[in-house]
């Protein structure tokens, strides 16, 4: 059983990632226009993990899984366009949320558990045929999810974080920056996390105690830190990095950020967070869609000048395919070419 955490300060004050970040951190329009979304967003901190909910619970389900140094909060702008047709359910992550006790124990942390978590709040909702929608580190999870609970999830939008991430040769800035997470869980200190407030959203997110997911996936069973793994998030073992790359049952929508974009430093290549052979695996793969995005990680964040709408209406497509057929050709999806990634400009 989990343990269940309310926090009074939700009942009494309100939920402080909805105050601080949903609209102020998060939201690409007008002001105007998120207060109206945010002001019927549902607060739910009794559950596993804490949620934000939008619309009929009658209607068909997408769940959201945020990333790092994020929060459920970072669902805002699809929680706008999509909560109309879909019941959004967006959970925010173990140690992720600041109004709930953080956990330092390591041992109460694991990328399976947090899995089990967010499955336990899809049933405890009676919520099925799931429209997962993941980015960053809620992509580690996500493909976990789908490969672990594929009867509650039908199809898979993905963010920026491909199915197979190989670090072979390094990206050495990667390693760079996550030794310096893990190193600000080691000392127990945000300090170190302070060379990340350029270029992420949510500064406010930086809790060393959310460095857990880096922890897990780069240290072995005696949490001895080594930079020789290599990575698949769609997998059927993670214990002493015994991998071995699973093909999910559920159709993909795959978007990711190439930096061609004003709020990077500088482009980047397809193969920083996901495999050369990501790519061409969605493209042989019939109802998997891989679509190249001039932005940087945060596609449906910072992207304010065409690029969120062209996202979004790209998802529709998509989705309305799926929904017809779960293995459906990808001809026709905003005039993209069939079976290669289209690039999507602003």
């Amino acid at each position: 059983m989990f343990a269940l955490a309310i926090s009074s300060l939700a009942l009494v004050g309100g939920d402080t990632i909805l105050k601080r970040d949903f609209c102020q951190k998060y939201w690409a329009g007008e002001a105007s226009a998120c207060a109206a979304v945010k002001a019927r967003v549902v607060v739910n901190h009794s559950r596993v993990l804490p949620t934000l909910t939008l619309g009929d619970p009658g209607k068909p389900a997408m769940f959201f899984v945020h990333g790092w140094p994020d929060n459920g909060a970072e669902w805002a702008n699809l929680f706008g366009a999509f909560c109309e047709t879909y019941f959004c359910v967006a959970p925010t992550l173990t140690n992720f949320h600041p109004d709930l006790p953080f956990v330092s124990n390591r041992s109460e942390l694991g990328l399976g558990a947090e899995v089990d978590k967010l499955a336990a709040v899809a049933q405890e909702m009676g919520l099925a045929n799931l429209t997962l929608v993941a980015h960053d580190w809620g992509s580690v999870f996500g493909y976990i999810f789908a490969v672990k609970y594929p009867a509650l999830i039908t199809r898979v939008v993905q963010f920026d974080i491909g199915g197979m991430v190989q670090f072979n040769p390094p990206e050495q800035w990667v390693y760079a920056y996550q030794h310096e997470i893990i190193s600000a869980w080691d000392h127990q200190s945000a300090l170190r996390l302070l060379p990340f407030a350029v270029g992420v959203p949510n500064v406010d997110m930086l809790y060393w105690e959310a460095a857990w997911p880096y922890v897990c996936l780069w240290s072995d069973g005696n949490d001895t830190v080594s930079w020789r793994r290599e990575a698949y998030p769609g997998v059927t073992k993670w214990g002493n990095w015994a991998f071995n790359p699973v093909p999910l049952e559920q159709p993909i929508l795959f978007f990711w950020g190439d930096c061609q974009d004003p709020s990077c430093a500088k482009p980047r290549g397809s193969e920083l967070f996901f495999d050369k052979a990501w790519l061409p695996y969605l493209n042989s793969t019939k109802g998997d869609l891989g679509v190249r995005v001039h932005a940087n990680h945060w596609i449906y964040v910072y992207n304010r000048t065409g690029v969120l709408p062209l996202v979004i209406s790209t998802m529709n497509a998509w989705l309305a395919s799926a929904m017809l057929d779960d293995r459906v050709d990808d001809v026709g999806i905003v005039g993209m070419e069939a079976r290669r990634p289209a690039a999507i400009s602003k």
